[in-house]
């Protein structure tokens, strides 16, 4: 069965499975187009403060980009689908100087 989706599917050569299967992918897609569009609308001023930062320095630990996230945008976090403490439960906020 195919279970990427948003409903369980169990292919057949049929129509109607093709059909399922393929109304599923073009969820998949729009959704993740959608994602990705907010997220180059709402982190565009992160992204370009990263980019002089590797023009510069050529690398950008992950450590590092939390800390800008923290510092500086914190509200990209609240762009992540799902719980957010779960992307970064392991990264300990920052303290700001």
């Amino acid at each position: 069965y195919y279970g990427m989706g948003q409903k369980l599917i169990y292919p057949t050569n049929s129509e109607k499975s093709k059909t399922l299967i393929d109304e599923q992918v073009q969820i998949l897609i729009q959704h993740a187009y959608h994602m990705s569009d907010s997220i180059l609308r709402h982190c565009k001023p992160m992204m370009s403060t990263c980019a002089k930062i590797l023009k510069k320095k050529k690398v950008l630990k992950r450590d590092e980009l939390f800390e800008i996230i923290w510092k500086d945008y914190p509200e990209v976090l609240d762009l992540y689908v799902g719980d957010p403490s779960s992307l970064i439960s392991h990264v300990n906020k920052p303290t700001i100087k």
